[in-house]
């Protein structure tokens, strides 16, 4: 990156760093350029941003919670966490052409919008996600022999997790509610009604319903997302970027 790519094919670079999580790290790497280059990045390329965002937190979540699920042998709920991401990777691969490296960003920008008559796909999906994850939280609180695998392992209390520096779902199991979302607000979270998710239980059973929680909320904020796309015009997602930075 420092000696053979410019600046945008960096882009490419930072979202293969990880195979579940890459559309953040091309966001965290654009904003850093954009940051010192004084880029303002237009209020609709930030919406973008933030629905692929979603997408992928969603598809992450669902791939953890059924992974996890199946470590400890409940496959049902593995089996289901992962059918139901596949809407979420079908809406991807409707809005940016690929289920998993979207390519959506650019430096001032994204390199594509979402058109208006794509919108009712981000909320079928939603909608989809939502009621489906219902069932699958009511199956692992149903679960005698899960919860006794899950409850009172891993204790993390919430001392132990300002002391070690934990953020994340790991945090918010235990009640914290820590999230960089809305504490250090990125893409267009600081236009979002951004809600922590937290869960008290301090162990496995708390990591593991916080998830459920998690996918609640990103499936609300989908929603949000695309009532606010809906309300501004199409285009306007690149700002002017100068020549040589």
């Amino acid at each position: 990156a420092d000696s053979r790519l410019d600046y945008n094919q960096v882009i490419s670079l930072a979202e293969r760093i990880c195979g579940i999580c890459g559309c953040v790290h091309s966001t965290a790497y654009c904003q850093a350029v954009e940051e010192a280059a004084g880029i303002e990045v237009p209020p609709r390329a930030r919406l973008v941003r933030t629905v692929a965002l979603e997408m992928e937190r969603l598809q992450s979540h669902l791939l953890w919670l059924g992974l996890a699920c199946h470590i400890v042998g409940f496959d049902y709920v593995f089996m289901h966490a992962w059918r139901l991401r596949e809407p979420v990777l079908a809406l991807a691969e409707c809005l940016t052409g690929s289920r998993k490296h979207y390519g959506t960003n650019l430096v001032g920008g994204t390199r594509f919008d979402i058109p208006f008559d794509r919108l009712d796909a981000v909320r079928a999906a939603a909608d989809q996600v939502e009621r489906e994850t219902g069932q699958l939280a009511k199956a692992i609180e149903d679960d005698d022999a899960l919860l006794a695998r899950l409850r009172g392992v891993g204790v993390f209390t919430p001392e132990e997790v300002r002391a070690s520096g934990a953020v994340g779902p790991t945090a918010r199991g235990s009640g914290l509610a820590l999230d960089a979302r809305r504490d250090h607000p990125y893409a267009a979270y600081d236009q979002l009604d951004v809600r922590v998710a937290t869960h008290e239980g301090c162990d496995v059973l708390g990591r593991t319903l916080v998830r459920v929680l998690e996918i609640l909320e990103s499936a609300r904020l989908l929603r949000e997302c695309a009532a606010r796309l809906a309300e501004s015009p199409e285009g306007g997602i690149m700002a002017q970027v100068p020549e040589r930075l």
